[in-house]
């Protein structure tokens, strides 16, 4: 059996594996969409191409239908026939996602996967979850580091092995929630995002508010470690708005300090958590 020829499409072939995504984002709630042709196998699995597509968020809880419009669309504009697709993996739907995938492997005929993580321990989940970055990025000749500033600030270190058993992976602190909820609150509603960080930009940083927030008792975990959605969550917040009004800060102010100790957690993480590498 012969692999065909890669020309105009995708060039599925026997030796070919196509895998399919299927995201909500957790705050912009748009529904995230991927295809990933694959070749060989268990850990020497490698991604040749990728495609995607973001759409408008989705129905509360989302529906089957809409999943099954979004991956036609995909599965048109990438060239590749749903029934290429060897399995789809579902990831932070809102509903029963146990009943929405029996209901998408029914229509489609598709190995259907979702709560990868349910029976993990805390523990294991950081790595579970990087598990995708390592197939995508890894570089046998050299380490690489992965730094994804999203709802959470997460960091990922690739190793050069070939297994992953070395890879390191865990929260390190707030991300672009913990900005926007101050933005909002701020603004009284009027801004959802700090667009290019027009209004952060004009601030300037207070060392005892960054000072103070740098003493947060998940900053003092050791990794793995994920950050809980409360931690720096709307009491957090509340407080750290009553303590900016009592040294007289300005909004701007207390934005800036925001993206200031955003960039400290990174740093702190960098510098206590990231082991050097090895003398060649």
């Amino acid at each position: 059996l012969m692999v065909i020829e890669e020309q105009d499409g995708w060039g599925i072939g026997w030796t070919t594996c196509v895998f399919a995504g299927v995201a909500v984002g957790r705050e912009s709630r748009r529904r995230k969409l991927a295809l990933l042709c694959c070749r060989g196998q268990a850990w020497q699995l490698r991604v040749q191409k990728i495609d995607g597509l973001t759409l408008a968020p989705p129905s509360s809880p989302a529906r089957v239908d809409e999943i099954l419009a979004g991956l036609e669309q995909l599965s048109s504009e990438s060239q590749v026939p749903i029934s290429s697709i060897d399995s789809l993996g579902l990831i932070d739907l809102d509903g029963d996602s146990l009943l929405v995938a029996e209901t998408l492997a029914d229509a489609t005929g598709i190995t259907t996967l979702c709560r990868f993580t349910d029976r993990l321990r805390a523990d294991e989940i950081p790595r579970a979850r990087a598990i995708g970055d390592w197939f995508l990025y890894r570089n046998p000749r050299s380490r690489r580091l992965i730094i994804e500033l999203g709802t959470v600030l997460r960091l990922t270190l690739l190793p050069t092995s070939p297994l992953p058993r070395d890879l390191v992976s865990f929260d390190v602190g707030p991300g672009n929630h913990f900005l926007n909820q101050f933005v909002h609150r701020l603004s009284q509603g009027k801004y959802a995002f700090d667009p290019s960080g027009h209004f952060a930009v004009q601030g300037q940083q207070d060392e005892e508010i960054l000072s103070h927030w740098s003493s947060h008792p998940f900053l003092l975990q050791s990794p793995p470690r994920i950050l809980d959605d409360q931690a720096f969550g709307e009491s957090f917040i509340e407080s750290s708005l009553a303590m900016a009004r009592e040294r007289r800060r300005a909004a701007k102010d207390l934005l800036c300090t925001a993206c200031h100790f955003v960039a400290r957690c990174l740093n702190e993480a960098l510098t206590r958590f990231v082991p050097e590498p090895s003398p060649a």
